[in-house]
């Protein structure tokens, strides 16, 4: 029985606690150094307790990925300007950084995790490209209104969504893991994630970031 058949699709205090002890011995030890006892143990509760919730600690991984992408769904841009859109998008991407920080060890072990599980895999793949697709479309209209430039052949809109996907899943634990983390050496994970989209700005799309760019550079100067 898979975690979505045994747990009704709601939040309740005894899961959310096992999910936080989970997060914190993963990103701790790495996850495949920490078992199902010692998640009951660290959430203050029995073995069999834990799995009433969850039949295994790859059900919790799985529940972590899945908290991880509904919170990374971008936000309604239904009716928005492009200008409005823009600066949605530039701010929705400086976003995920931090929350693809608080989950940073699913980020890290992500590529040994999708390998490994084929549920996880599917679950993930089907995010991936629905969101790859809304992406391709949002920066295609604002190609379409002047405010990005498209990329130099043969280099499509869809390459520039992919990488900086990529960059977005990636930034935070590899800085993190080379010691260049922002205020130790002025390196800035928003600022790499944003760097393929603010290379293709437009003059009138700069002009409409303008003041989130500084507010931007202000944050991470302090």
């Amino acid at each position: 029985m898979d975690d979505d058949a045994r747990v009704p699709q709601r939040k309740t205090p005894r899961r959310e606690q096992i999910l936080r002890a989970a997060l914190e011995l993963f990103d701790e030890r790495g996850i495949s150094a920490v078992s199902t006892n010692h998640i009951a143990e660290r959430a203050g509760i029995s073995p069999g307790n834990l799995y009433y919730w969850f039949p295994n600690r790859a059900s919790i991984v799985r529940a972590l990925f899945e908290r991880w992408s509904a919170r990374s769904t971008m936000p309604d841009v239904e009716g928005e300007s492009p200008a409005g859109l823009l600066r949605i998008l530039f701010h929705a991407m400086r976003r995920q950084v931090v929350l693809t920080d608080e989950y940073r060890v699913i980020a890290r072990e992500l590529v040994t995790l999708l390998h490994e599980d084929d549920e996880l895999a599917r679950s993930y793949a089907a995010a991936y490209e629905e969101r790859i697709d809304r992406l391709e479309r949002m920066l295609a209209l604002l190609q379409s209104e002047g405010l990005l430039l498209e990329p130099a052949p043969p280099t499509t809109t869809r390459d520039l969504v992919v990488a900086s996907w990529i960059l977005s899943e990636s930034a935070p634990s590899f800085l993190s893991a080379v010691g260049a983390e922002q205020g130790t050496t002025g390196i800035d994970a928003g600022a790499i994630t944003t760097a393929l989209l603010l290379a293709h700005l437009t003059p009138a799309g700069r002009l409409v970031l303008a003041a989130d760019l500084k507010e931007a550079s202000d944050a991470a100067s302090h």
